[in-house]
């Protein structure tokens, strides 16, 4: 049962007890008997039963006023606390989602981010892993209507770590200083071939998991006894890995690209000891995934 039909249910009850009290009452006045005070308790009885009426109309449809009058300013994650972390629980009690039986506490624990990661679900919001931040919150607005003007929070807030958003979009381009295709030769270790650009999109940070190679060029795959992946400062990204029957590798080690920012990652060979089978063999490496 949710919180605010248990409160429909308790204010209903509240209701019926005191509406008893005036039909019990108005059946035992004797007329003329101390008639102003028969009247002033009525009249109190009845003015709480409108009180308990006018609670029970703001909490009709599971939703109440202060539940869809949430304002955010700032993503909320675990261990934010604040007005706005309440508003939220307090709204996703209305959903049915936040069933914690303290209520709505004001700070943003596990239950809370089940909570909201569930709403997430429910609504068609991804991913759904319970960070309430732009996508949610322009989600929250377009179901609830207009927010009111927000105010000052009283409660002292707990800075958050941020969590990273994943950006839109990745271009990826070949650099203009990429290495000239020539010889391999014997012994070499990070011979660099081809240079890519990744460029993130300015919204977030990016994460390559993996980049596929293919062998191209007037070579065998035997030149090259394993591909590795290098980063601006020429450090080896992961473990090198062969060509398969298609003359590709995936190199399967993951890395960022910081949200508007480029990175210049090459496209590096190793070489065994012995290259005179392929003496003059000129091999290029090509991204094509």
């Amino acid at each position: 049962m949710s919180y605010f039909t248990s409160k429909r249910r308790e204010l209903a009850g509240k209701i019926v007890s005191v509406g008893l009290m005036v039909t019990t009452f108005a059946w035992l006045v004797v007329p003329g008997a101390n008639a102003q005070s028969n009247a002033d308790l009525i009249a109190s009885l009845l003015a709480q039963i409108q009180a308990l009426q006018a609670q029970l109309l703001a909490l009709q449809g599971g939703s109440s006023a202060g539940a869809t009058a949430c304002s955010f300013t700032r993503s909320l994650t675990v261990g934010a606390r604040g007005d706005d972390v309440t508003c939220l629980q307090e709204y996703l009690m209305s959903t049915g989602h936040f069933t914690f039986s303290g209520g709505a506490t004001g700070y943003f624990g596990s239950v809370t981010r089940t909570a909201v990661a569930a709403w997430q679900a429910a609504n068609g919001v991804s991913p759904a892993v319970g960070y309430f931040g732009p996508l949610s919150q322009a989600k929250y607005s377009a179901m609830a209507g207009s927010v009111t003007t927000p105010t000052t929070p009283t409660t002292p807030t707990t800075p958050t770590t941020p969590v990273a958003a994943a950006g839109s979009g990745l271009t990826v381009a070949l650099a203009s200083d990429t290495a000239a295709a020539g010889l391999f030769g014997e012994s070499f270790a990070s011979r660099p071939f081809t240079k890519i650009n990744f460029t993130a999109s300015s919204d977030g940070d990016i994460t390559v998991k993996s980049v596929t190679v293919e062998r191209t060029g007037q070579a065998q795959d035997a030149v090259f006894s394993g591909l590795i992946v290098l980063d601006e400062t020429g450090t080896r990204i992961g473990t090198s890995k062969t060509l398969n029957s298609n003359h590709q590798a995936v190199l399967n080690e993951p890395f960022v690209v910081k949200a508007g920012t480029t990175r210049g990652m090459t496209l590096a060979g190793d070489s065994d000891n012995n290259q005179d089978a392929y003496a003059g063999q000129i091999a290029t490496l090509s991204l094509i995934a």
